[in-house]
């Protein structure tokens, strides 16, 4: 049996698109072809318990159909499972870490296990690519309260307005029992990859099959600079900035702002939220 679990919802309607182009290229297989929108599915939970190893899933979506699979989803019911993922999602970091061809189908077989998991607000979840609290996940508030299609202009557009509006704060981070702090904080956050905000470099030493995390906190910025920063992240180069971004790695990371805000886990957004911890 071939299952296709589609987000018709992922990144407008490109969630659909995909589903008919994968159709058409499985339209020659031989054995029998179920395709289920993820959306109707009320128990995923029961759902994937009852797929076998002799069954093929496609997951259609983007990052965070993703994380929403890997948290609804036991892990024992992914071992041994064949599954590919089909990105149709905005950033599609998860799949840009494991392979550049990330049009096509990528088989995760036996790789869609073992995530790390952060914990806040009683809630321990599951995440792919990173989380973290700042301006990152004020940007993601606005561009998913938007209420039009994600676009590169959107996205750019609601960024903007995130850091004129932001307010830097202080930041405790924790790495392994050690204390550090931090004063006038645009965003620190907690990678499992390399890759986030669809193709930004962010931690490009971070290595996603790594048994470590990355806290990058990129602090004492002014506005302008902060500007001039961003596009070099892209490329992975704003390392060259030292005295305004931190990498610090470890296995488990907490990370304490003195005010609530915005946290962001792989495009996902919580409110309220002044403290989280990492753990691999």
């Amino acid at each position: 049996m071939i299952y296709i679990l589609y987000n018709p919802l992922s990144n407008g309607n490109r969630g659909i698109k995909k589903l008919e182009k994968l159709k058409k290229l499985l339209s020659n297989s031989t054995e029998k072809v179920t395709v289920k929108n993820l959306l109707e599915i009320y128990d995923i939970k029961g759902f994937a318990s009852t797929i076998t190893a002799d069954d093929t899933t496609y997951l259609i979506g983007g990052d965070g159909t993703f994380n929403n699979f890997i948290n609804l989803t036991e892990e024992k019911d992914r071992i041994g499972r064949k599954l590919f993922l089909y990105s149709s999602g905005t950033g599609n970091d998860f799949v840009r870490n494991l392979t550049k061809n990330f049009k096509k189908p990528v088989d995760v077989t036996n790789k869609f296990i073992g995530f790390p998991i952060a914990s806040f607000n009683k809630e321990n979840l599951h995440f792919l690519n990173g989380v973290g609290l700042g301006v990152d996940g004020l940007v993601c508030h606005k561009v998913n309260t938007y209420g039009k299609f994600k676009t590169s202009f959107n996205y750019f557009k609601m960024a903007l307005s995130a850091f004129f509006s932001f307010k830097r704060t202080s930041v405790t981070v924790t790495v392994d029992g050690v204390e550090h702090k931090y004063k006038k904080v645009w965003m620190s956050t907690v990678m499992m990859g390399t890759y986030i905000g669809g193709g930004m470099k962010f931690t490009p030493k971070q290595v996603h099959s790594s048994d470590q995390l990355t806290a990058i906190i990129v602090h004492n910025a002014s506005l302008l600079k902060l500007l001039f920063m961003l596009p070099t992240i892209y490329a992975g180069k704003h390392t060259i900035f030292k005295r305004q971004v931190e990498f610090i790695k470890g296995r488990e990371i907490t990370i304490e702002v003195d005010t609530p805000q915005y946290l962001q886990m792989d495009g996902e957004v919580f409110a309220n939220v002044s403290k989280f911890t990492a753990r691999r």
